[in-house]
C-alpha cells in the first residue's frame, strides 16, 4: 500500500511540472489568437485583405496550440502503464547494428558520414529492447535532420568496474538547434524522481525538445539516463549526448 502511494504520488508531481511547462507553451498562441481577434471584432483591419489576412494567423496559431496539446498527450503516455516496458539483458552490438541499418540511407541522402561503432558481442545493458532501439535511431535521425554536412558517431564507454554503459552520440549539429532542447531538459532536471512506467508512443509527434524530454523519463524508468554533455561553441563545434544504462557481461 505503501509503494503505490509513493508511486502514484511521484506520477503526479511528474505531471504537475510537465503542464505546468506545457501551460507556459501555450499561453502565446493562445494570446496571439486573442489579440486577432480583438483587431478583427473592433473593425481595425484596412481592408478585407488584411482581415483575412488576420484570420490566416489565428488559424495558424490555433494549429499549432493543437499541436502542442497533441505533444502534451503523447509524453503523458508514457506514465500510464509501466507493465509495458519489458527490461531484459539486451546485446549492444546487435542494437548499434539495427541503428546503423535503420539510419544510414538516411545519412547518405543528405552527404553524411554516419559512425556507428558497436562494442564486443558480449556486452548486454538492462533495458527494454524496443525503447532502447527506438531512442537510439529518433536520436540519430534527429541529428541527421538538424545537419547539412558532418560526421555523426554513436559510440560507448564501457566502465565494467561500475556496471554501467555510456552510450554516446557525437555530432556537429548547428548550435541554435539546442536552444529549445537545452530549455526543456534543465526543466526536466529539477522535477522530482519519476516512477517505473512505460507505454509507446508515438514520438514523431513531439518537437525536439520534448522528444528529450520523453527519452528521459524513458532511460529513467530503465534505470537509466539521459544527459547533453556538449553543446556546440565557439571553441568546439561538437554537440555530445550521454546515455548511461546498467551494463551486463555474458559470463554475468
Amino acid at each position: 500500500m505503501e509503494m503505490a502511494y509513493w508511486l502514484a504520488s511521484e506520477q503526479a508531481q511528474f505531471h504537475a511540472g510537465f503542464l505546468a511547462r506545457t501551460s507556459h507553451e501555450l499561453r502565446s498562441p493562445i494570446n496571439g489568437v486573442i489579440g486577432l481577434q480583438q483587431l478583427i471584432l473592433n473593425d481595425l483591419c484596412d481592408s478585407p485583405e488584411e482581415e483575412r489576412e488576420f484570420v490566416r494567423q489565428a488559424n495558424d496559431a490555433a494549429q499549432k496550440m493543437l499541436a502542442l496539446m497533441d505533444q502534451a498527450i503523447a509524453i503523458s503516455r508514457i506514465q500510464q502503464d509501466f507493465s509495458k516496458l519489458d527490461i531484459q539483458p539486451v546485446q549492444l552490438a546487435g542494437t548499434f547494428l539495427g541503428v546503423q541499418d535503420r539510419t544510414q540511407l538516411l545519412a547518405r541522402n543528405r552527404n553524411l558520414r554516419l559512425d556507428i561503432v558497436p562494442p564486443a558481442s558480449d556486452y548486454y545493458v538492462l533495458a527494454d529492447p524496443q525503447w532502447l532501439q527506438q531512442v537510439l535511431v529518433s536520436l540519430v535521425s534527429g541529428a541527421i535532420a538538424s545537419m547539412r554536412d558532418g560526421t555523426i558517431r554513436l559510440t560507448t564507454n564501457l566502465d565494467t568496474a561500475s556496471k554501467l554503459a555510456r552510450l554516446i552520440l557525437e555530432d556537429t549539429r548547428p548550435a541554435e538547434s539546442w536552444q529549445e532542447p537545452v530549455e526543456q531538459l534543465a526543466n526536466f532536471a529539477h522535477r522530482p524522481e519519476i516512477t517505473r512506467s512505460g507505454g509507446y508512443m508515438p514520438l514523431g509527434q513531439l518537437s525536439p525538445g520534448l522528444t528529450l524530454l520523453a527519452f528521459q523519463s524513458i532511460l529513467e524508468a530503465m534505470d537509466g539516463r539521459l544527459e547533453l554533455v556538449d553543446i556546440p561553441t565557439d571553441v568546439s563545434p561538437l554537440s555530445r549526448l550521454q546515455m548511461t544504462l546498467p551494463l551486463i557481461q555474458e559470463e554475468d
